[in-house]
């Protein structure tokens, strides 16, 4: 009986440690995207009166 509660628990702390790594892992990519938009948005207002020439290798 004690080796399956030692299992159950076990196998509970590895469920809540990867619940937990997804978790912090998704708030850094949201936190990173809320950056990279704000400096999306700030170099188009800043190049807002400038023409942008692409030039496309051949």
């Amino acid at each position: 009986m004690q080796d399956t509660m030692t299992l159950l628990m076990l196998v509970c702390a590895i469920a809540a440690s990867l619940a937990f790594g997804v978790l912090a892992a998704h708030s850094l990519c949201r936190a990173a995207f809320v950056l990279l938009k704000m400096h999306a948005s700030s170099l188009a207002s800043k190049n807002a009166g400038e023409s942008i020439e692409v030039s496309v290798p051949s």
